[in-house]
């Protein structure tokens, strides 16, 4: 038996990876995210841990386009640099946005939004410059040109400024590259061009970049990358087909269809969930939810919702919910998933990384119920007390402290990672010991 005890912030809690025990949620309740414009569209970006969700959609002036967030019920524009377009493609959970902007009609740049302010993030004096993903850090990654110097160019290079130090990212061998996402321990993946010209899938780590393959003709183009630097986008198969696959950092598998012929993924969590969109039996294209090998339609799981029609998904948090762009009485817009059901979801702790002050998350929560955050390094069984026939993942599992959900059953606790722990693997779970629940046992290396 372990006794549940409130300790202080300071004892260490840390978890990460998949929960191979948890089951597939089988039920989603629907958020249409509002819209800039009465008679808009809006398209979906990215979502943080807090469901927070950023994107892009047409502005209040009904002849451009502007980055927005949503948080809180209440969607937001974002503005530009100071011309008529912006574009919101990632959000971290600092509620920092990054994306693009037009300055003017020469000038195209990547920024960074944050507390209300949008500033240009200068990667290095290119007049040409686009930021496609946030981490927890603030690390940003990218890509850059001078399109419009004197001598137009129109090769496209990738970035990552990490730690304040931008790098231009090479190739292999051709003539592009870009970053396209980035995990909080500052890996990157995104596409760079071989000597024939082919568009080859990147694994940027520790300044070396490495390919990782594809589905057998040639071509891979990855779109995410979580912090057990599993790899999700698509790839082609022999024969010209397209399809989404999972890296999982030594192979490489095809994630199928929903009947159809192709498919493409977009987003992974740290519990191995893949979002993205696949033709269906009548070629449709469809949202689809991936997890240990089962592709599901999330058009499928929703709780009734007249006139949605969900064509796509874009991010999947480490709580489960979704953001994606489908139609809604015919018209495109964004939409937030967030599960439904028995399972307790837990984040473990966010940045999962030694030396940092994190914060952990849970979902699922009966409103108003102290769940407490348990914490190990050996796995094993141990018993709840107070709950006959339920146990935690985790052999002598410590408490690092407890927090009661709110309205919504949501659950956050900050802990201080010490940077000792470098190296260490922790186990952890979330425990409500009033209604005998408990998360799916979370798996970190700091």
């Amino acid at each position: 038996m372990f006794r549940i005890a409130v300790l202080v912030a300071t004892i260490v809690l840390a978890a990460q990876g998949s929960a191979q025990k948890a089951e597939l949620t089988k039920e989603y309740r629907i958020t249409a995210l509002g819209r800039l414009h009465p008679g808009g569209y809006t398209y979906a970006g990215d979502l943080n841990t807090l469901g927070e969700v950023t994107g892009t959609g047409l502005a209040a002036n009904g002849q451009s386009e502007h980055a927005w967030v949503y948080r809180n019920g209440t969607i937001t524009d974002l503005g530009t640099l100071g011309s008529t377009y912006s574009w919101g493609f990632s959000i971290n959970d600092a509620t920092t946005v990054v994306g693009y902007s037009s300055v003017h009609v020469l000038l195209l740049q990547a920024y960074r939004w944050s507390n209300g302010t949008m500033s240009a993030e200068d990667p290095g004096g290119y007049n040409y410059s686009r930021a496609n993903a946030v981490n927890q850090l603030g690390d940003v990654v990218g890509i850059l040109n001078g399109f419009f110097d004197p001598v137009i160019q129109t090769t496209l290079r990738g970035y990552a400024t990490i730690g304040g130090t931008t790098t231009v990212l090479d190739t292999f061998g051709g003539n592009e590259s870009r970053g396209h996402d980035i995990n909080d321990h500052g890996q990157v993946t995104g596409i760079a061009r071989d000597v024939d010209g082919r568009i080859r899938g990147f694994l940027f780590d520790s300044g070396a970049m490495v390919d990782i393959g594809d589905l057998g003709d040639g071509y891979c183009w990855p779109k995410d990358i979580n912090d057990r630097a599993e790899i999700v986008g698509v790839s082609r198969l022999a024969g010209g087909i397209y399809r989404g696959f999972h890296h999982d950092g030594v192979n490489m598998i095809d994630l199928g269809t929903l009947g159809g012929v192709e498919s493409d993924a977009r987003g992974i969590n740290k519990r191995g969930e893949v979002v993205g969109q696949a033709e269906d039996t009548h070629g449709r294209k469809r949202a689809f939810h991936w997890q240990t090998g089962v592709m599901r339609d999330l058009n499928r799981l929703i709780r009734p919702a007249p006139g949605w029609v969900l064509t796509g998904a874009t991010a999947v948090n480490d709580l489960g919910q979704i953001a994606g762009t489908g139609k809604l009485r015919g018209v495109r817009r964004a939409y937030l998933l967030t599960p439904i059901g028995d399972e307790l979801r837990y984040s473990g702790a966010v940045p999962g990384l030694a030396g940092t002050t994190a914060t952990c998350h849970a979902l699922g929560a009966e409103p108003g119920s102290l769940l407490t955050f348990v914490f190990g390094t050996q796995a094993g069984s141990s018993p709840v007390s107070g709950c006959p026939g339920l146990s935690v993942d985790i052999a002598n599992p410590s408490s690092a402290g407890s927090a009661v959900a709110d309205a919504n059953g949501r659950v956050t606790l900050v802990v201080s990672l010490p940077a000792s722990w470098s190296g260490i693997t922790v186990r952890s779970q979330a425990v409500d010991t009033t209604h005998c629940r408990v998360s799916p046992v979370s798996i970190q290396t700091l």
